[in-house]
């Protein structure tokens, strides 16, 4: 299996490469700092499995895999992170991740996943899995919710709200967009509106706590099956 890493850290992958060089069957590609990086170089490395941690943005890295999953679906992707698995879980397994090892987890139960995604398992003890399908229903629950509200908008009105997120004035969106500073403002009066919010203050808050719902809008759900049940 060809492995390539993917972390900001170069002390961790120098790391997990030397120990994983050794492993029979193994052959570390590559060891880059994002996911990005890795996109641009896969007719390079052409790796079996990818092993990544996130970067500081986490929706560009998910749109990142989205395009890696979608262009080589013989590169299984999987997540070595440290981070709070129910807060990026699902959006994870929606863009093709097949599965999440903690970095505080032993090297044994690493190469265990590793060899189990060697049998098309997906790298998830079921105590994970059984988490991923709560969450799973949580966060259709919440995606409903969400849809409900951002339906309403127009496509202009979403490109505005986007914008206006960044904290981008009506001047600047207009250029943006290469409208009038009028019609921005009729914009944004119609998005308060339909989003039932104050100010574009609280119209960017909300539009930066579903970010990631509004940039993966067009991903389909996940397929959750069990893992290797460590």
């Amino acid at each position: 299996m060809k492995i390539l890493l993917v972390d900001t850290h170069i002390l961790f992958r120098e790391g997990i490469a030397s120990l994983l060089m050794h492993e029979p069957g193994i052959e570390i590609v590559g060891a880059v700092s994002s996911i990005q990086q890795a996109a641009s170089r896969l007719s390079d490395f052409q790796p079996d499995l990818i092993l990544m941690e996130f970067g500081e943005d986490v929706t560009a890295d998910l749109l990142a895999v989205k395009n890696i999953t979608g262009c080589c679906p013989d590169s299984l992707i999987v997540l070595l992170s440290n981070r709070n698995p129910d807060n990026i879980l699902v959006e994870a397994l929606r863009v093709g991740i097949k599965g999440y090892i903690s970095k505080d987890s032993s090297f044994e139960k690493v190469m265990a996943s590793i060899r189990g995604l060697e049998r098309g398992e997906m790298a998830l003890s079921r105590s994970m899995t059984r988490r991923a399908i709560d969450l799973l229903f949580l966060n259709r629950q919440d995606r409903n919710i969400q849809t409900k509200i951002f339906d309403q908008l127009t496509s202009r009105e979403l490109e505005v709200l986007k914008i206006m997120a960044s904290g981008a004035s009506n001047r600047a969106i207009a250029d943006r967009l290469s409208i009038s500073e009028n019609t921005v403002k009729i914009h944004v009066h119609k998005i308060l509106k339909k989003l039932d919010v104050r100010n574009r203050r609280e119209a960017a808050r909300l539009a930066n706590q579903n970010s990631i719902a509004l940039a993966l809008n067009e991903i389909g759900e996940p397929d959750v099956q069990n893992g290797n049940g460590g």
